[in-house]
Order: C-alpha cells, then sequence, then structure tokens
C-alpha cells in the first residue's frame, strides 16, 4: 500500500491496531519475507494518548540509498535515516506531539486532526527488490513503537555532549549521526562520528540546528575530511530544514558549500540562526593513510560554535590578548597588578582573520581569499567590487578546488567625460585545466556585460568566455607547453593570448553610452581536477572610446600605466606636453649628451673588465680558503649543538621538585611553589583531615608539619627512591584561568583522585607516591631557576613511573571558552611532555584519569565509548601529540615582546635530543621509531616563522640537525672518530635560543600550561 496508516498505541489510543501492552509492531507490509514491494511510499502516523512514542527499528536490510525508513518528528525534522544492510547499533527514537503542525501533516497526507509524535515514511524505487542465496534472508523492515507518558529524558552527558563526541540517538548509543539536532548550551561542537571511528557513516542525511538567541553564531570547522565532489557539508541562514532534511518541502539555496579535506584557516560569522547540513554516498569514506605517515588525516566533520555579542567586533589586531590562550604563560610581559581585564578593550573578538589581515576590527583578505574572516582559500558564490578598476583572483596557492562557480559583479565607476564602450583585461595567470582526449572539462571564465542594475546572468550579454586547449595530440609533447589559452565568443575561437597580454572586449553598440558599466566575471570549474592548476588572476579596467579623433585610455599608478611619452591625467593617458621648437632644442643636446657618455663608457668598461678580471683571480683564490674555514666552524658549531641536545635530555638542569602526595590531598586546593618551600601551605588546615587508600584519617596539619616538598638533583637520586618503593607521577593538566591555575578547584579534586587510583594501581600507600604538578613543582617568582625548570621538563617527565593526564570537562575561568582534552592537547607544552615520556618509556604507563580510576591514554577502551571524559585512540592521539612544534604557544601570539626568543627554540634541544635517542635505539624500539621516521621534515622543521613587533621572518629551529645527529649516531656506531670535516661538513645549524634570550631585555618566562 501507498498511503498512510495510524497506529495508536496504549490505552485509550482509539486505533484499532492498538495494542493492550501498549505497544505495535509493523512492518513493510509485502507478502512475503524474501521481497518487498517496488514503487511504495508507506507513511505510519504514530500517536498515544499520553502524548510520546518511542520507535524501535530492531531488523531492516534493503537496496541502498534509493530504499529506505526514515522517521521524522511530529514537527517535520528528519531524525534518523536508514537504508541498507546496516549491522551498527540504532538507538530508540523517541518523540512527542506537543503541537499540532498542519504543513507536516499535509506533507505526508495526514488527515487526522490530532498531532503526531512521530512519522515513519517507507519509500522504493521501481526495482522489485528480492532476497538472494540458497537460504532466502528476510528484507524489508520491522518496527515496533511503544508508548510513554514523557519522553524519557536523556543522560545529562549525553544531551549536553553528546553531540561533540559524535554520539547520538536519545541515549547515545549511535556511532554516527543520524538526523536532525537542536544542539544545546551557549558554546559547544558535534561531529559526524566518534574520534576513534575511522570512517564516515554512508548514505548520511544529518543536521545541526544552532540558534543565535539575539547575537551572533561563530562556527570554527576543525575537523573536514571528506571524499572530494560525492560528499559535502552545506550552511544554511536560518533555522528551517533545508531541502532532504524536513517534511516540508523549501526552496533554499546555501551560503557555503564544503567539500574535500582542506580545511578553513578562520571561524565563520553568521548573523542569525545557522543550520549545517553533513550527506555522504555510500563509499570511499575511509581515512587517507596508514595511520603513520604524513599524509593521514582524520575523516568526516567537527565543527566548534558559540555565540558572539552582535557588537563585537570581527577579529582583534595582533598584538591583543587571545582569550582562547589558556595557560599560565598567559601572563608573560603583563604585570598581574596592572588591571588587566576583557572589558577595558571591549567585547571579545568573533573570530579571527585567516588568510587576510585585521584592520579596525574588520578582516583585509589576501588576493584570493574570501569570507568574512578570510577563511576560505578560494571564492566562493558572489562578490561585488565598486571601483574604476580592479583584480579578481580566483584562489590561493597553487591548486584551486572542483566545483567552483563564482562571480565577480564590477561596478566600474568610470572617469569623468569618457565614454566607456568596452572592458579591458590582463591575465596574470590563466592556469586552469584543458580538455584532451581522456577526459573532457568545462574550467574556465566568463565575461558578461549586465543589463541595468540586475544581477541576473541569464538575462546578461556574454561578452566571451576564456579556456585552455591543447595542440596537437596527447602523448606528443603533452602538458603546459602543449596547451594555449583562448577567447571565445559564439562558439567559435577569438583569439589567443598570453600573461600580461591586454584582451579588449567591446560592449555591443547600444551600451556604450555612459561614464561608468556593470560588468560580471565568471569563474567556474567541474568536479575533475586531474591536476593542480593555479586558477586565475586578472585585472579588468574600463575601455574608453576615441575622442577628437584620438585614442583614449585609462590609467592609474597601480597596473595600468601610460606610455613613456604619456602622462595619466585623472584616469585617462594624454600625451605628454612640450613648449614648441625650444623643447626639440633641448631634446638633440640631450642626444648629444647620451652619444658622448656612451663613448666615454665603453672606454671606461674596457679597463675596468681588465681590473676585475686580475682581481677576481685573486680573490677566488681567497673565496676558496674563507669557505673551507667557514665550513669547518659550521661542523664544529653543528656538532656543539647535537652534544649539548644529548646532554639536556641525559640529566636535570634544575632539581626534579616533587609533593607528596598525602600532603598534596591535605592542602585543599593547588598551591605555588613558594607557598609550599616557606610553609604557607599549612594555613586554616588544622580542622581537615586526610585519608589515605586504607582508610586511616589523619591531621591534615600534622601530615605538612614535616616539608610537603621533596628535591632530586639528578636522574639517578630518582632512580635510586625508586629502588625502594617510591613511585613518581607526572601530572599534566592545562591552567582553568589568568593568574590562577584552578579557581574552581575542579583539576584539585581531579588530582586527589588521580593520585588515589595512581597508588591502587601501583599497590602502594599514598604516601609512598610523589607528584610533580607544574605550579608547585616549578618555581614561580625566579625567571632564571624558572627557566632552567622550563628546561628540564622533557627529562622530568621521561623518569617518573606514571604519566597522568587531568582533563576533566571545565570551563575557563576568565574566558568562558570549555577546557577539556582537546584544547589540552592544542598545547605544545603538553604535546612536548606526552612525546618525552612517550619517547624513553613508551605509553604503557601513560594514563588519563576518570572518575573510575586510570585508563591508557591512547587506548581505545570499550567500556568508556559514552564517557565524556574519553581521549583520542592510539593512532590519533599520538598522530596529533608527535607534532609538538604545531602546537599553540602564547608567546607567538604575543608577537614576542622586547624580541624574547619563543619556546620553540628553547624546545628544540631536548626534543633534538630524544629524536637522537629513538634513532640510537631504533633496533630496539623499531616501531617507535616507525612513527617519525617517515615524517621528520613535519616534525622538525628546518625553521619557523617569528614575529614581533619590527614583522615576521624566517629563522632557524631545528636546521639540518636532526640530520648531524643521525650521521653522528651512524659514525660512532662504526667505531669511527669525529672529524669535524666528516660527517658534518655542509650542514646547517639550528636555533640559539640561548643567545638570543640572553640578548634580548630579561622579561618573565612563560610556563607550560
Amino acid at each position: 500500500g501507498v498511503g498512510v496508516g495510524v497506529i495508536g498505541v496504549g490505552a485509550g489510543a482509539g486505533a484499532a491496531d492498538a495494542a493492550a501492552d501498549n505497544a505495535a509492531t509493523f512492518r513493510d507490509g509485502s507478502a512475503a519475507d524474501a521481497a518487498y514491494r517496488p514503487n511504495a511510499r508507506c507513511v505510519w502516523a504514530l500517536r498515544s494518548a499520553a502524548g510520546c512514542v518511542e520507535l524501535d527499528v530492531p531488523f531492516l536490510d534493503s537496496e541502498a540509498p534509493a530504499d529506505r525508513l526514515e522517521i521524522f518528528s511530529g514537527a517535520g525534522d528528519l531524525l534518523a535515516t536508514y537504508a541498507g544492510r546496516d549491522a551498527r547499533k540504532r538507538s530508540a527514537i523517541r518523540g512527542c506531539a506537543n503541537v499540532a503542525a498542519p504543513d507536516v501533516a499535509v506533507a505526508f497526507g495526514d488527515g487526522d486532526a490530532r498531532p503526531a509524535a512521530l512519522y515513519v515514511l517507507w519509500t522504493t524505487d521501481s526495482h522489485e527488490a528480492r532476497a538472494l542465496g540458497s537460504v532466502l534472508d528476510p528484507v524489508g523492515f520491522r518496527a515496533t513503537a511503544t508508548a510513554a507518558a514523557a519522553a524519557p529524558p536523556m543522560k545529562t552527558w549525553c544531551a549536553t555532549m553528546g553531540a561533540k563526541m559524535g554520539l547520538y540517538g536519545s541515549d547515545c548509543k549511535t556511532r554516527h549521526c543520524l538526523g536532525v539536532v537542536d544542539v544545546v548550551g551557549e558554546a559547544g561542537g558535534f561531529r559526524s562520528q566518534p574520534v576513534d571511528e575511522a570512517a564516515y557513516p554512508p548514505y548520511a542525511r544529518c543536521g545541526w540546528r544552532i540558534a543565535a538567541l539575539g547575537r551572533r553564531v561563530v562556527l570554527e570547522v576543525r575537523v573536514l575530511g571528506l571524499e572530494e565532489v560525492y560528499d559535502v557539508v552545506r550552511i544554511y541562514a536560518g533555522a528551517a530544514a533545508p531541502p532532504g532534511l524536513g517534511a516540508v518541502a523549501t526552496d533554499r539555496a546555501p551560503l557555503y558549500e564544503l567539500r574535500g579535506s582542506t580545511p578553513l584557516a578562520a571561524p565563520l560569522i553568521f548573523e542569525g540562526d545557522v543550520f549545517v547540513t553533513f550527506e555522504t554516498d555510500g563509499v570511499g569514506n575511509a581515512p587517507r593513510g596508514d595511520g603513520n605517515g604524513p599524509r593521514w588525516r582524520r575523516t568526516g566533520l567537527e565543527i566548534a560554535w558559540k555565540r558572539a555579542p552582535m557588537d563585537a567586533p570581527t577579529c582583534e589586531s595582533d598584538d591583543g590578548i587571545s582569550p582562547e590562550d589558556d595557560g599560565p604563560e598567559k601572563t608573560k610581559g603583563r604585570k598581574k597588578e596592572d588591571g588587566y581585564s576583557r572589558e577595558d578593550d571591549g567585547p571579545e573578538p568573533a573570530a579571527r582573520c585567516g588568510h587576510g589581515t585585521c584592520v579596525d576590527g574588520a578582516c583585509v583578505c589576501a588576493p584570493g581569499a574570501y569570507g568574512e574572516t578570510c577563511a576560505f582559500d578560494a571564492c566562493r558564490g558572489a562578490a561585488s567590487i565598486a571601483a574604476p578598476a580592479g583584480l579578481v583572483v580566483s584562489n590561493l596557492g597553487t591548486d584551486y578546488p572542483p566545483l567552483l562557480d563564482c562571480v565577480w559583479f564590477l561596478e566600474g565607476q568610470g572617469v569623468a567625460g569618457e565614454r566607456v564602450e568596452g572592458l579591458r583585461l590582463q591575465f596574470d595567470r590563466f592556469d586552469v585545466e584543458a580538455p584532451d582526449g581522456y577526459a573532457t572539462s568545462s574550467d574556465g571564465a566568463r565575461a558578461y556585460l549586465l543589463a541595468d542594475d540586475s544581477e541576473d546572468l541569464d538575462g546578461a550579454t556574454e561578452l566571451a568566455g576564456f579556456f585552455r586547449r591543447q595542440i596537437g595530440e596527447r602523448g606528443t609533447g603533452f602538458g603546459a607547453e602543449s596547451e594555449q589559452c583562448v577567447v571565445v565568443a559564439d562558439g567559435a575561437v577569438l583569439s589567443t593570448f598570453a600573461k600580461g597580454v591586454e584582451v579588449a572586449l567591446r560592449f555591443p553598440a547600444a551600451a556604450s553610452e555612459g561614464e561608468g558599466f556593470r560588468a560580471a566575471l565568471t569563474f567556474f570549474s567541474d568536479e575533475n581536477n586531474a591536476a593542480p592548476r593555479a586558477g586565475v588572476k586578472a585585472a579588468w579596467a574600463p575601455l574608453f572610446a576615441p575622442r577628437d579623433g584620438a585614442a583614449r585610455v585609462y590609467c592609474d599608478d597601480l597596473r595600468w600605466p601610460c606610455g613613456d611619452d604619456e602622462d595619466c591625467e585623472d584616469g585617462a593617458c594624454v600625451a605628454r606636453r612640450r613648449d614648441g621648437g625650444g623643447g626639440r632644442k633641448k631634446d638633440a643636446t640631450a642626444r648629444k649628451t647620451a652619444n658622448a657618455l656612451a663613448v666615454f663608457g665603453i672606454v671606461f668598461a674596457t679597463v675596468a673588465a681588465g681590473l676585475l678580471i686580475a682581481g677576481a683571480v685573486l680573490w677566488g683564490r681567497r673565496v676558496v680558503g674563507d669557505k673551507t674555514k667557514l665550513e669547518l666552524d659550521r661542523a664544529r658549531v653543528v656538532r656543539d649543538q647535537v652534544e649539548a641536545a644529548r646532554r639536556q635530555v641525559a640529566d636535570f638542569q634544575a632539581p626534579f621538585c616533587v609533593v607528596r602526595a598525602d600532603a598534596f590531598a591535605a592542602l585543599g586546593e593547588l598551591r605555588s611553589h613558594e607557598a609550599l618551600r616557606d610553609g604557607r601551605a599549612s594555613c586554616e588546615l588544622s580542622r581537615s583531615r586526610v585519608v589515605s587508600p586504607g582508610g586511616s584519617g589523619a591531621s591534615a596539619a600534622a601530615v605538612l608539619q614535616a616539608s610537603p616538598l621533596e628535591y632530586y638533583d639528578a636522574a639517578a637520586d630518582v632512580s635510586a627512591a625508586q629502588n625502594v618503593g617510591v613511585v613518581f607521577v607526572f601530572l599534566s593538566h592545562q591552567w582553568l584561568g589568568h593568574a590562577h591555575p584552578d579557581p574552581g578547584r575542579i583539576h584539585y579534586k581531579a588530582i586527589c583522585k588521580a593520585l588515589r587510583s595512581t597508588a591502587a594501581h601501583a599497590g602502594v600507600e599514598l604516601a609512598d607516591v610523589r607528584a610533580w604538578v607544574d605550579v608547585s613543582s616549578i618555581p614561580q617568582a625566579n625567571p632564571g631557576t624558572q627557566n632552567l625548570a622550563i628546561a628540564s621538563l622533557p627529562a622530568f617527565a621521561s623518569c617518573v613511573d606514571y604519566f597522568v593526564v587531568i582533563s576533566p570537562d571545565a570551563i575557563h575561568a576568565d574566558t568562558g571558552r570549555a577546557c577539556d582534552a582537546r584544547t589540552y592537547r592544542k598545547r605544545c607544552w603538553c604535546r612536548a611532555e606526552i612525546t618525552a615520556c612517550w619517547a624513553r618509556r613508551g605509553a604503557s604507563r601513560m594514563f588519563v584519569a576518570t572518575n573510575r580510576g586510570l585508563r591508557p591514554l591512547f587506548t581505545h577502551d570499550p567500556d568508556a565509548e559514552a564517557s565524556p571524559g574519553r581521549l583520542l585512540n592510539h593512532d590519533e592521539c599520538l598522530a596529533e601529540c608527535l607534532d609538538v612544534f604545531g602546537g599553540q604557544l602564547t608567546c607567538c601570539h604575543l608577537r614576542h615582546p622586547g624580541g624574547q626568543p619563543c619556546d620553540r627554540e628553547a624546545l628544540a634541544t631536548p626534543m633534538l635530543g630524544l629524536i637522537g635517542e629513538l634513532y640510537r635505539d631504533r633496533a630496539r624500539r623499531p616501531e617507535a621509531w616507525a612513527r617519525v621516521a617517515d615524517r621528520l621534515d613535519d616534525l622538525f622543521p628546518k625553521t619557523f616563522s617569528y614575529e614581533d613587533e619590527t614583522g615576521s621572518r624566517e629563522l632557524p629551529l631545528f636546521g639540518d640537525l636532526v640530520a648531524a645527529t643521525m650521521r653522528l649516531a651512524d659514525a660512532e656506531a662504526a667505531g669511527a672518530p669525529f672529524s669535524p670535516t666528516a660527517p658534518l661538513r655542509g650542514l646547517t645549524p639550528g636555533a640559539s635560543a640561548c643567545d638570543r634570550r640572553n640578548a634580548a631585555a630579561p622579561e618573565r618566562a612563560e610556563r607550560p600550561p
């Protein structure tokens, strides 16, 4: 049947098929299990006297994607789509009939006046689907509707964190997005699937609705990894469900379409409600690469969102304090007593500029970048340019994306007194795909003359098209040299053009009457980009009509110069004025003078050439000697830097300060190093109790009577303590406030639980555990000793028994931003701590603290699938954390005040020492070396971009030190003595942070988050 079946469930439902047990089962209605009916469109309207219905679909097998089961809310939102033979867990779908939705009822053909809780739609195509095999399995579907007095409340973490974790359904047990979700809260995020799912869902039709509530909505696309062309993310303005995600048909065009795997450079800003959709086909949804190499990337979609005040500026100049930075290093270069607060500078900026610069609270995009925040690296949709002349650029970089459809509306303002009769174009770049014998291409550009004030290209006059075409047959000089750029009009090739050659397009005679003009340039690409192409960059200007028998040419000081004997006056070239015969006499005198100078120059050049040849011979001999000396000196510098890296990771540069765990549990909050050292930690604690794992209590003051701090001067001292049963734990966390690491004691409580869990895991008493915590273990008042302790962080993190990450979901006290496992992993210092421990000891003793005790940091735990505190799986988390120098640092955001060196330079030396150890021990730990071997250039870059008050420049970071470390290790393994000429000659030194730090003005050191 085609039509509507009304199912009432529960006592008093009043339907003929209501079940006594408050449930009703229905299926596709076919006569046989082994086949279902073609051309079906069946609708079930589910109602209950109690008002709510829960629907479970225990069985479904259909031909995807045409034959499918769709579930809609009573308001018309798509809640789930099921198709194919999907063996994944399906959550129950719940709905309540709160209000009547007449448009939805009409769309489904439901004539019942009562509001429905759910609508179920079963559609099939014209092919009759039958089961296959010797034993025919059933096909179609079976569903059960159950009455409910009210929709069972979702678990709190499920309602607030489910979409952020990629878990869906009313019980958050479905590990992929289903349908439309109304996101809740003031800020948050959503994913297409959990982070440990390698592939995003096939045949997906998902949507997320974000209400603006009178503010702006800011979206940050953090993960975008889609199959090119076929899978797409669309972003719409407004709260109504777009086509395919609502029962009521709408005709809405998206603001943006996101495809492929190129991330956006900046967040997107919207003035009202936003609707994001995610649509995929059935194949090609796996990640690229094998998880180890640099080509590997996550797939699917992850978006973070927030609301911003309507009066908030789009961006903030780079000399501001970013609210996203959330570590103690934020106070660098700013005294605590300066009274700084965000309110002093007005509203927090809504976003940042991507491919552009922030000027007076607005983003100014680089040519080829688009969007309010310059987030896109290629043109999107339509743009308007009002000027006498201008420039259009299709994209940044050397590879434009597929399926572009861009238009620039040119509002030519004209020049007074000059009649415009056409358009001048000069292409600096026209690199588009050209069709050949194996593929066709519709990539290219077109120019139009617009009619009146219309922006309708269908009614515009096409002036010309611009394309590339092949010359000759494929295989005979095939490539750029065998292609030519052509101008096409009315299906015929008018001419060819090249870089910098002007193309003149004349308007129809009827349009050549005004001083200004309205034209349009378009750029478009198909879905087939066989090879990287740089796109289009074209300058445009008006083509003036002749006047008084003389040609008139537009000019300006930027792009369109006049000839040698012309001057630019009021936007047009005019002949340079001369003053009669006197001018001609001056010209003759100038020519005689020029001839005399030419003769003198020839004689002088001959004599000078002889002297230069003789000098060059002498200079060449000296240069060879100087070059040899320079290479030897450089080799010695490289050797010294490699040896310094080895020494730094071999032992501590400052004492390893730890806190006794039982004393830490008595503190009541996180205390600074100086407070614990000076005995200020025990104030007002005489009435508190500290309870050991065994349950015995002791006075907190008694526990703290002895100093809670212990100092170890060398790694050997730590080993000696470990031999007698002392357990050391390195606690890594992110600060939750600017001036205090833990204003709400959230991390303190989590650390106390983690310490007890560590003691239980190690089988020791709490008093036998020693904890390293940044604010308590690193000096805060003395910059010199603080710098030494920071330089020792890799050595500290690599000598402990346990490495525990503290990252419960929390809110930053000053910025109001979420702080969780994701923001923890973004920090450069956090990544360095994880990498140091992993490089020395592997992952077996690295954990994350949860409410149920310690869980492995990298290993997926099936029992923790629904836990909001879970981190990434092994491959993904490790790949992200090993990218230490790709992490965030506040010193970079502050633009290194006073010319202070970047913390990347300070980290380069210990990280070099660790990579040297991995290479040396690669035969013993081949799996560890394999993790970095193919990514050395990415993980340990030779240079980095450094920016301060004077500007931006490239500075050395690792140089060739990684290669030097490996060469030196090979030479030592072979028993060869070191020589400055081998094996290190020709290699470039790396960063010299210490020298630059000593040369700069004293500045408070940045502390790790």
